[in-house]
């Protein structure tokens, strides 16, 4: 790779985060995760009806929703790169840039923030159920808190740091911005196959499994590092990090994903609260361990405190990372020479 292109690889990974910060998620429906999320509703409409339901049939689907987006991009970046290089660069950007989501996290999360507020409980239970899973109907004003400080938790993870971390492994390795940005692409489909058939129901038990295990291998590293940059989130905000750390060896093990616990056991620990516990899901209620030892009751500043806490951990993570993948580049600089 010749001078030029160092310096492109250098530029995506900060680029890319700042374009979040600025713009957030486009609402457009030719944003790439949403065309994945498409062709893969299509896919698992065609398989089931060819009546591949089981393990099989989901590692099909696994193996198509990947290949499929990759092949895609492949093909649109060969063909720029002949007559723009730098464009193909700005097109790595604009990928890695469309697989995070740190503004997204926040946009969502402010208008329960805005709603807590304002004691409208009916609205804030309303958004609230835009971004989980969960029976929100029966949540008080302290359970619609911990249940978003839970979201941006967990978000920090598989809607950031995750992706960040894929594409800086094969960036400070390969020195190749495309094949990082194939790395965070492959990350954010995966993720999403998980969000869309990873569910523990009689439907998609085994069919969903392939994409389960992918997402728990792939979210394996993220989930347990994220405590580091929580941690010095916490300690530059003032909080208990202290209790977030004890909180954390204590706790990030006590929920049925290996990864999900992590960093919403440091956070609980951080901010002083008891998370989890019995959850409700399709009237269901399913027993969930609880996290952390604080109090159970929260309000709009506690979840104003974990979007700081993940913000700042966010920023953290890509100055450590851009660190790293100049120092590689250097040396492979000085090696090649």
């Amino acid at each position: 790779m010749d001078n030029i292109g160092h310096l492109l690889l250098i530029v995506v990974l900060p680029s890319a985060f700042v374009l979040d910060l600025l713009i957030g998620d486009p609402p457009s429906p030719l944003h790439p995760v949403r065309l994945i999320g498409k062709l893969i509703s299509s896919l698992e409409k065609t398989l089931h009806r060819i009546d591949l339901r089981g393990i099989g049939g989901g590692f099909i689907l696994l193996c198509l929703a990947i290949i499929i987006p990759v092949l895609v991009y492949s093909l649109l970046r060969n063909l720029i790169i002949p007559f723009s290089p730098v464009a193909a660069i700005i097109l790595d950007t604009l990928l890695l840039y469309a697989c995070i989501a740190l503004r997204d996290m926040r946009d969502h999360i402010m208008p329960v923030v805005k709603h807590l507020k304002n004691e409208n409980i009916n609205n804030a239970r309303a958004s609230l159920s835009k971004i989980v899973g969960r029976d929100t109907a029966i949540l008080d004003k302290n359970g619609i808190a911990r249940a978003t400080v839970e979201t941006v938790a967990e978000s920090f993870v598989d809607g950031f740091l995750a992706p960040v971390f894929w594409f800086f492994v094969i960036a400070a390795t390969a020195h190749s911005p495309f094949s990082a940005a194939i790395a965070a692409l492959i990350y954010r489909t995966v993720n999403t196959l998980d969000s869309m058939v990873g569910h523990h129901t009689t439907e998609y038990e085994y069919f969903g499994k392939p994409s389960a295990i992918s997402d728990d291998i792939l979210n394996f590293i993220p989930a347990r590092i994220s405590v580091l940059f929580l941690m010095i989130s916490s300690f530059l905000l003032r909080y208990n990090t202290k209790e977030g750390i004890r909180i954390f060896f204590r706790d990030r093990l006590k929920h049925q994903s290996p990864n999900s616990a992590h960093a919403e056991s440091f956070t609980a620990g951080a901010l002083e609260l008891r998370l989890g516990g019995p959850t409700i899901y399709d009237g269901e209620v399913i027993n969930k361990p609880f996290i952390g030892g604080g109090s159970i009751y929260a309000d709009a500043i506690h979840v104003i405190k974990a979007v700081r806490l993940s913000f700042y951990a966010g920023l953290i993570s890509v100055v450590i990372a851009e660190l790293f993948i100049v120092f590689s580049v250097f040396i492979f600089r000085v090696i090649k020479s």
